[in-house]
């Protein structure tokens, strides 16, 4: 979709305005309570990366990416919680991009979702590897990652739900 700098701008700041709500919204959802995994988070911000990746592009949807890591640490994060994030959303965004590139498209927006929630929490275990200089963190992957494909496959059905609507609209 080719569009004017006057509606990449605007699709990039309502992408980057959904992210940070949906990241809000994720603190309001006691998901502890049900799943006993800390740290888990539905990783609904996400869809607003994919969305942002397939319908503006790559640089786009890595400065919008950067935009929610940034913002969301800053409004309701910490220092720590800002590097967690980036590690993870670095990760994924390369999924995203091994997802064009290497895939040349030939997976869904579930796939993608499963794939980039897998690599987000990747990312974070590295980052938590560095900060704490303890490699048996990595045992915490085996209950990440069977999360992260529940978690990717909500997301990606969502994914799959918005950009319906958003053709059906054009």
């Amino acid at each position: 979709m080719i569009l004017s700098s006057a509606k990449r701008a605007a699709y990039g700041g309502f992408f980057t305005a959904a992210a940070l709500i949906f990241s809000y919204a994720e603190l309001l959802i006691p998901l502890n309570n049900f799943i006993a995994v800390p740290g888990f988070k539905l990783g609904l911000a996400n869809i607003c990366i994919m969305l942002a990746f397939y319908y503006l592009g790559t640089l786009d949807a890595f400065l919008i990416t950067l935009a929610k890591i940034a913002l969301t640490a800053l409004l309701f994060g910490t220092p720590i919680s800002f590097l967690f994030s980036l590690g993870g959303g670095l990760l994924a965004f390369g999924f995203l991009l091994a997802s064009k590139y290497v895939f040349k498209q030939n997976i869904s927006f579930i796939g993608i979702s499963v794939g980039c929630a897998a690599m987000h929490n990747v990312g974070q275990i590295c980052v938590a590897v560095l900060f704490f200089k303890d490699s048996a963190i990595f045992w915490y992957l085996e209950w990440l990652l069977p999360v992260s494909v529940v978690t990717g496959v909500i997301t990606g059905l969502l994914a799959v739900s918005f950009s319906k609507i958003a053709e059906k609209k054009q």
